[in-house]
């Protein structure tokens, strides 16, 4: 009994050729040691994007932010792909990996630099010697597999122009020299769109793809989950601090829990344009998520505050806006049967959360939402008073609220007034809408405008009824939409009482 240890091989092939790897060749293929070593240099580059969109969350940061997401997106894909076609684990490959991890180090410690347009000929650099460690790769492969030439000719004279423009950039001064960086990555990123006929022809499989890409969005994950500690340590203590990161890592679990659950049963399937849809949508949907930690950790940073800003909010809600859509695009090529439940329910949380952030400019943050004026209470006081105090404050404000005749008494008055009205009316095209497209339907109980109108008013003050979901297409995207708006009507009374609250 015990452990077995295999005898080592007394002749070890150093260098072996490249050979084609196909489904029917190697069956289920997972991610090798080199690749998950591989990814880690990654972890670099999404920390050093992640903390400049902190620094800079303005409309400019934004799009640095994402225009330097791109090139380290599209030298991990290139490098996946390779290995998902040609590996073989020889000297020569570890070599060619190991010096494309130190380029790759390289472009993510420049990444603040180049940011704020300093050092960027280096960073230039960088990537060309990652893309000609790419060539040297595929130079192996076209001689050692000539049935695959005609792909490794198309990728090989498309990498060389990328990086030659990326070489080209270096004789032009900035501005300039990014124009030249976009128009390689345009080139770089059109690739594989353009490679679907040689991809009928060649049989390589995309079986190992879905791993691959749920490896490189986990390690962007991380970097959520990295931002609630970093935020949490360096801010003081208090209940909007710590409530903020308890309600931050709930989001990322949840984000966690969208991608992976259905994950391990993903498969491409249709043509090879599902590949391309596959890895694109991908793109903006890691560009959401890295968003989505520089915005948690402001939310952290900030819980105190009177309102997170535009900026930190668009970081944050529009990341997890941009993550959905963009997750709806790669199920719809990976999970078979319907998807019209799983569609409704992320595009509807998508709409609700772009009601938030419209409305961003009236609310504060969710932790001072939940506990208004908390963060003020030194920690040697007891809560009980604390409580009674609050409670008392708020009774005073709202009777003033309703004879008070101040400024802010009179726009908060005029705030919640238009919310009734526009309710009001919300209420009666739904009751009519609801009464057409239901009236008469099997299975409907709506057979009465009364009925109608008693529904759709019972959902919009309760968000749910006790009466049957509508049977119809049309009645359900309306359900859908008073949904969003009875939930939109509570964030905005909520959110505006609060305003009030603290500006008194």
């Amino acid at each position: 009994m015990g452990i077995q240890l295999r005898e080592p091989d007394t002749q070890v092939d150093w260098f072996q050729p490249p050979r084609l790897r196909t489904l029917a060749d190697e069956g289920e293929r997972h991610a090798s040691w080199l690749e998950l070593f591989f990814d880690l240099v990654f972890v670099v580059a999404i920390t050093e994007l992640s903390q400049f969109l902190v620094a800079d969350h303005s409309a400019g940061g934004f799009l640095r932010f994402a225009a330097l997401f791109v090139p380290v997106w599209v030298a991990w894909q290139g490098y996946m792909a390779y290995a998902t076609r040609f590996d073989t684990d020889d000297l020569g490959f570890r070599l060619s990996y190991f010096g494309a991890m130190l380029a790759i180090a390289a472009m993510a410690v420049l990444i603040g630099d180049v940011a704020h347009g300093r050092h960027s000929a280096a960073f230039a650099v960088s990537y060309v010697v990652l893309r000609t460690i790419m060539l040297l790769l595929y130079w192996r492969a076209w001689l050692a597999v000539p049935e695959a030439r005609v792909l490794i000719r198309f990728y090989g004279l498309g990498y060389a122009g990328g990086a030659a423009l990326w070489l080209v950039s270096l004789a032009f001064p900035t501005p300039w020299r990014y124009v030249a960086w976009i128009a390689a990555q345009v080139v770089e990123l059109s690739l594989p769109p353009l490679s679907t006929q040689l991809h009928r022809r060649i049989p390589t499989s995309a079986s190992h793809l879905p791993e691959r890409w749920a490896l490189f969005t986990l390690i962007v994950l991380g970097e959520s989950v990295v931002a609630v500690a970093i935020a949490t340590a360096g801010a003081h203590w208090h209940f909007t601090s710590a409530a903020a990161a308890v309600l931050g890592f709930a989001a990322v679990a949840a984000i966690w829990w969208l991608y992976f659950d259905r994950q391990a049963g993903a498969a491409i399937r249709g043509s090879t344009i599902a590949v391309v849809v596959y890895s694109y949508a991908h793109l903006p949907l890691l560009i959401g998520l890295a968003a989505m930690s520089a915005g948690l950790r402001l939310l952290i940073e900030r819980a105190g505050q009177a309102r997170l800003g535009a900026g930190a909010s668009v970081a944050f809600l529009g990341g997890a806006v941009v993550f959905l859509l963009s997750l709806v695009a790669t199920r719809l090529v990976t999970v078979r049967g319907s998807h019209r439940r799983g569609v409704s329910v992320k595009v509807g949380a998508a709409v609700l959360i772009l009601g938030l952030l419209a409305i961003e400019s009236v609310i504060p943050p969710l932790a001072v939402r939940c506990s208004a004026g908390l963060a003020r209470v030194r920690r040697e006081d007891p809560l009980a008073p604390f409580v009674m105090r609050l409670f008392a404050d708020l009774g005073r404000e709202i009777k003033r609220l309703v004879l008070g005749d101040g400024e802010e008494h009179t726009k908060l008055r005029r705030r919640l007034a238009t919310t009734v009205l526009i309710t009001i009316v919300v209420d009666a095209v739904g009751s009519v809408l609801m009464y057409v497209m239901e009236h008469g339907e099997k299975g409907s109980q709506i057979g009465s405008a009364f009925k109608s109108f008693f529904w759709v008013t019972t959902q919009l003050l309760t968000v749910s009824s006790q009466m049957p979901n509508p049977v119809t297409t049309g009645g359900r995207i309306v359900d859908i939409f008073l949904e969003i708006w009875a939930i939109t009507v509570v964030a905005t009374v909520a959110g505006s009482f609060t305003a009030f609250l603290q500006k008194k």
